[in-house]
């Protein structure tokens, strides 16, 4: 979708051929890319989902549920500020959302069921040490194993009003890098 465009998907369910099959392989198609200033919104992505949405730059979007998370839900393929509101994912085998470049990643409103890691910044040791902002507000998650991941020494995350069930280690983060929480509820 080209930058500035806006997509509204009038909560129509997508699905897709051609694009993955949807597992962990690398280099996979998205369903969606987004263009700097594109809107995404009101849209279920079936299975096979491939490489999700990718965001080249500034995005928003807006009531996106994932019903089985391909390789990602979203990635972060450009600099620049992105922000989820609402939604939710399903059944994601590694990451529901990847930072791969500099800038913002705003989560607001989301739930998560049955995922690897949550959020994961570019890591491995051939990673660029981008500095990411991220903030994650009315959270709701169940049956994972990380929320914030970063391997990442620049990393800033705060993380407001959550709810954690089933959650083996909510905060992994590298050296260097910070987080902040407030109200958030663990439940085993």
């Amino acid at each position: 979708m080209p930058g500035g465009d806006t997509f509204d998907g009038q909560m129509q369910r997508y699905t897709f051929s051609g694009i993955g099959d949807g597992g962990q392989g690398e280099n996979q198609k998205p369903a969606f890319k987004l263009g700097p200033g594109a809107t995404l919104k009101n849209v279920i992505i079936g299975p096979p989902a491939g490489d999700g949405v990718h965001c080249q730059g500034d995005a928003t979007v807006q009531n996106v549920w994932w019903e089985d998370v391909g390789e990602d839900a979203l990635s972060k393929k450009g600099e620049g500020k992105v922000v989820v509101l609402g939604g939710g994912a399903w059944h994601a085998a590694d990451k529901v959302f990847q930072l791969n470049r500099a800038g913002g990643f705003d989560l607001i409103g989301f739930y998560a069921e049955d995922f690897q890691r949550l959020i994961r910044t570019n890591g491995g040791k051939n990673a660029k040490n981008y500095p990411y902002r991220i903030k994650v507000e009315d959270l709701v998650v169940f049956d994972g194993h990380t929320v914030v991941r970063s391997t990442n020494s620049k990393t800033e995350a705060i993380v407001k009003n959550a709810d954690l069930v089933n959650i083996d280690d909510p905060w992994q983060m590298e050296n260097g890098s910070t987080i902040e929480t407030e109200d958030i509820r663990i439940w085993p």
